[in-house]
């Protein structure tokens, strides 16, 4: 029969069956029946009260956090010697297995600053501080906490103490620590700090939980003042274009261009193809002083006399520098200033028009950029007929000169067709004519895309082909010395055979085929 010695107050039930195996000689305590507790539970105890003169388990050794209040010291346990974790099978009342003296273990003292933390918070928040500032976001602090030895339990429960008594500054080190290892900017918050919001809906105390989102949400906004800001629907609501764009009296479209232009690092681009923009007051005082100092694209059109896709043609070429705001009144005079400083107040010629008249009938939408540096650069005789309307209207140029200017920029930059009207230049035909000819198939046309639009072109190998094949009449009678009136007859007689005329088809122009023996001398005569 067992001796069973009385139980103290305070004295644990393992703690208890530990006593009462040594009091009875047994090697181990789960020897002694209706133990209620597992074998391999972790216990934990203080050496200095075990070395006292009565000896035994207390209750509180159970409860966390593992703290000897009396002796201001972490509990102990594993046996110092053979590092074997304190259980029943492993340890009898005053010693482990191995025959290490528990009392005789060593400790480690409690800081000041846990014990006044423990005074105003939990331990379960100080650990859950403590695993953060240790381990970070991508360690899995969460599951590491998960960890019961009184070791890792110090560590956290210490580490939060510190965390908690230099709030915020602590958890705003963390944060730019974090941000840091990312190397992004800007970035969508739940990208910067994966699962931090996940976790701080987690913390066992709502008035933390509450000052952990109230300090996110401070750094997050801080953040935009930076280089590397967070965005995101977790981070404080911030001014969005739409309504930036209702404050500035402009389109949606023309804000969102020009955030990108003043700040593109502060922008990025998400996977679903969506631009998040950060939107600063420093930024809106700098978009509202654009918007003062800029003339719309139509405005300017209207006061150089452009048309305003051409107008939006010189932009591109950088002749004048435009944003989503629209041109600045300097700019604009400078382009005016130099277009105009070559020209001359000299008697215009027959053959002069206006620059608005030469941009609309002769130079293509394409040429706008080239032919404009050439006016600048003085390529062309200039001359101002007066000094009301715009530049456009004022400036004048001889029409020979633009088209010699246009025949040497297609050779220089290898351009392989030309548009109808300078096919029918070249072939010295009638406008009608031409159209007859492509109507027929005898001259074959395609479809080139020219600036913006695609439109019907004469290749110059089709051109060389047609050059080769026909002739005009009037070319052809003049070589072999016949006047134009008798060319038809003469033309007839030789069995020249005539595909278009007003006697074949009501064409204004008779125009010939080539005999196959002609064709090679007929070309090197024409070129």
């Amino acid at each position: 029969m067992l001796v069973r010695p009385p139980q103290y107050s305070d004295e644990s039930a393992p703690g208890y069956a530990l006593r009462l195996a040594a009091r009875n000689g047994l090697e181990r305590a789960t020897w002694i029946g209706n133990v209620d507790v597992s074998p391999h539970e972790r216990l934990r105890c203080c050496p200095h009260c075990l070395a006292g003169a009565r000896p035994y388990w207390r209750n509180a050794w159970l409860n966390d956090p593992p703290i000897c209040h009396q002796h201001a010291v972490w509990l102990v346990d594993e046996c110092s010697r053979c590092h074997r974790a304190l259980t029943l099978n492993a340890i009898h009342h005053e010693r482990c297995r191995c025959g290490a003296i528990l009392s005789e273990s060593p400790t480690s003292p409690v800081s000041e600053l846990a014990l006044s933390s423990l005074k105003v918070t939990a331990p379960e928040m100080l650990t859950w501080l403590g695993a953060f500032a240790l381990y970070g976001l991508k360690e899995k602090p969460l599951k590491k906490r998960e960890d019961r030895s009184v070791r890792r339990y110090s560590e956290l429960l210490e580490a939060g103490a510190t965390m908690a008594n230099e709030w915020p500054v602590s958890f705003e080190v963390l944060l730019e620590l974090w941000q840091r290892r990312t190397g992004s900017s800007p970035s969508l918050l739940n990208v910067v700090f994966p699962g931090l919001m996940r976790r701080i809906r987690s913390a066992p105390d709502p008035s933390w939980k509450a000052r952990l989102l109230a300090t996110l949400s401070a750094y997050a906004e801080r953040s935009r003042q930076g280089d590397r800001p967070i965005l995101g629907r977790n981070t404080p609501r911030i001014t969005t274009v739409a309504e930036l764009a209702k404050r500035l009296n402009m389109r949606t479209e023309g804000v969102a261009a020009a955030i990108d232009d003043m700040a593109p690092e502060g922008a990025m681009l998400l996977r679903s193809g969506r631009r998040r923009r950060v939107i600063t007051a420093a930024l809106e005082d700098r978009l509202r002083a654009n918007v003062k100092a800029r003339r719309s694209l139509s405005h300017a059109a209207a006061y150089l006399g452009f048309s305003t896709e051409r107008l939006r043609l010189v932009g591109e070429e950088g002749l004048l520098t435009a944003s989503p705001f629209g041109l600045s009144q300097e700019d604009i005079d400078t382009f005016e200033t130099n277009l105009i400083k070559h020209a001359s107040c000299a008697q215009l010629s027959k053959g002069d028009r206006c620059l608005a008249h030469v941009l609309r009938t002769v130079v293509t939408r394409v040429e706008t950029g080239p032919f404009l540096r050439a006016v600048m650069a003085g390529d062309f005789p200039l001359r101002t007929k007066s000094e009301q309307g715009s530049i456009a209207q004022r400036l004048y140029m001889r029409i020979k000169d633009v088209q010699a200017w246009r025949q040497s920029q297609q050779v220089s930059v290898g351009i392989d067709f030309l548009s109808k009207d300078e096919a029918r230049r070249v072939l010295k035909l009638k406008w009608e004519v031409l159209c007859h000819l492509i109507r027929h198939g005898h001259l074959r046309t395609t479809e080139r895309r020219v600036g913006r639009r695609c439109s019907e072109v004469v290749l110059l190998k089709e051109l060389e082909r047609f050059r080769a094949i026909f002739i005009p009449l009037s070319t052809l009678a003049k070589r072999s010395g016949i006047c134009a009136k008798q060319a038809p007859s003469w033309a007839q007689s030789a069995g020249i055979h005539l595909i278009t005329g007003p006697t074949i088809d009501g064409c204004r122009q008779y125009i010939a085929r080539v005999p196959q023996s002609d064709a090679t001398l007929l070309s090197r005569d024409l070129n």
